[in-house]
């Protein structure tokens, strides 16, 4: 059984042997991004740049999540530099490293997790999370079951796929960021599937794109 930990926000990531870090178990929800935004107010992460990220993909509370509407509880229109700015308040609460991760990084975890089968979700929810935290984990666990399908891996459960898509670090000069992942279709429709093993690389990362969102690496104890 891969060891679980929790992030500054009390989120689980989960061991990867093979890239030497923790993952996030799901995409950066929008709690854990308001625990950022709560406990480091800026000019740049104000109310109305918190507004307009919520106009391009709504809020959802724990309650309300279903098969229908699951992807609402991340967080999606963020750019790169804003999710290095909520890595680097992750490690400022528990001195540890993270990091987006690299392309590879992020190839090589799902095709590892994608061979492995879906796990108990108590596994998951222990006693060390918040009740809030707990619930919401369980609810989107729920909605990924609830979806037909003929086996249900770890990599799917994550939701590394049906999830959205993650902003991950290339070797590129002009062009260092792209993504993997694959976005549930009734949130964004798109052909893209990350088993080519080739990231999507948008024209442009500053824009907000709807479908984009991230999960981190902790890369150190």
């Amino acid at each position: 059984m891969s060891e679980i930990l929790y992030d500054a926000a009390g989120f689980p990531m989960l061991r990867v042997d093979a890239i030497d870090a923790y993952i996030h178990w799901l995409p950066v929800t929008k709690i854990q991004f308001e625990y950022f935004l709560c406990d480091r107010p800026s000019s740049q992460f104000d109310q109305d740049w918190y507004n307009g990220i919520l106009q391009l993909n709504p809020r959802v509370s724990p309650q309300q999540i279903a098969q229908k509407n699951y992807w609402e509880s991340f967080i999606t229109g963020i750019r790169p530099d804003e999710a290095r700015a909520f890595a680097d308040w992750c490690g400022e609460q528990d001195g540890a490293e993270y990091t987006l991760p690299t392309g590879p990084e992020w190839f090589k975890a799902y095709q590892i997790l994608k061979s492995d089968p879906a796990r108990e979700i108590a596994e998951i929810t222990t006693e060390k999370l918040s009740d809030r935290t707990r619930k919401l984990l369980i609810r989107i666990d729920k909605a990924v079951r609830d979806r037909p399908r003929e086996t249900l891996s770890l990599a799917d459960q994550m939701l590394m796929r049906d999830g959205v898509m993650e902003w991950v670090a290339t070797e590129a000069d002009k062009r260092p960021w792209a993504a993997f992942g694959q976005p549930n279709k009734t949130f964004f429709a798109n052909l893209y599937t990350p088993d080519s093993g080739q990231p999507q690389i948008p024209n442009d990362y500053e824009q907000r794109l709807r479908s984009h969102g991230f999960r981190l690496l902790r890369r150190s104890a």
